[in-house]
């Protein structure tokens, strides 16, 4: 039975005892709600990711397109655009 079932279901005034009764049964159904609660909040991580571990968009774009600026200096004759359009032409 519902606590609003108890609470609404009588014309007559309460009772002392049928108010004790009433609060019991309140008491019990928010026991009940806070551990379902706490149930779920005890599976959330105690330490969640931090802040300095989430990439940013340049570093996934970086990841995404294999791009390394170290690399860039070096790697510049064989992938630059004019190498590129050479080699076309040259086809």
């Amino acid at each position: 039975m519902s606590i609003f079932t108890l609470l609404f279901s009588r014309a007559v005034p309460y009772a002392f005892s049928d108010i004790a009764a009433l609060v019991t049964a309140v008491d019990d159904f928010v026991d009940t709600e806070i551990a379902a609660i706490k149930a779920k909040t005890d599976l959330i991580p105690a330490a969640p990711a931090a802040v300095g571990d989430i990439p940013t968009a340049i570093q996934n774009a970086d990841a995404l397109l294999i791009r390394d600026v170290s690399n860039t200096e070096a790697s510049a004759a064989v992938h630059s655009l004019a190498s590129a359009i050479q080699a076309r032409i040259a086809l």
